[in-house]
């Protein structure tokens, strides 16, 4: 199945991508931002990455051929994003500036979800947290929009307690799971 951004991650709304190490995560994500960047109604994309976002991050993003304008990085390898800190900076130094995803890698666990939501919901944009499926709640999945997961090729993917436990704290979202090969630059989403 073939997707486009849009399909993925809704306006005011929260998502998760969940995958082990090295399973590409930011591959996927360079593309979900190439999609908004780029897509029919352009948007602006914050991105708080725990890689050196002037060396790998940007050439991860120019390889997704995103339009560079509108990406805005913020920070690197020692800042947990959180909620507030992405308010503050679409009301300060991005005033005007329309944001429609704003990506953070790693997920600060320290902070609820529900911050995330509120913000999503208060600013119409996306939010995507993402982590590695031994670290994430079950209780959070359940709070957010969609999880999409990832796997490497040949492996077994994100832990099932997590997708399958989160049932039992409401309506589970819509889930994905996402083929990745982060070295060949391919991508298979099914439903």
């Amino acid at each position: 199945m073939t997707m486009n951004s849009a399909e993925l991650l809704a306006p005011a709304s929260v998502n998760f991508l969940i995958g082990d190490a090295d399973a590409g995560k930011g591959f996927v994500w360079c593309w979900l931002a190439a999609g908004v960047s780029t897509g029919d109604a352009p948007r602006n994309v914050l991105i708080s990455d725990h890689f050196d976002t002037t060396a790998t991050v940007a050439l991860r993003l120019a390889a997704a051929g995103v339009d560079p304008s509108r990406i805005h990085l913020v920070d690197g390898p020692t800042t947990d994003l959180t909620a507030a800190e992405v308010d503050a900076a679409v009301t300060g130094r991005m005033a005007g500036v329309d944001v429609g995803l704003v990506i953070v890698d790693p997920w600060n666990r320290q902070e609820p979800v529900c911050r995330w939501v509120e913000l999503a919901q208060r600013r119409n944009l996306a939010v995507l947290l993402v982590d590695y499926p031994d670290t994430v709640k079950p209780r959070d999945v359940a709070a957010a929009a969609s999880v999409l997961t990832i796997t490497r090729p040949g492996g077994l993917g994100p832990a099932p307690r997590v997708l399958t436990e989160s049932k039992r704290h409401g309506t589970p979202p819509v889930r994905f799971v996402i083929h990745g090969d982060d070295h060949h630059g391919r991508v298979e989403v099914t439903r």
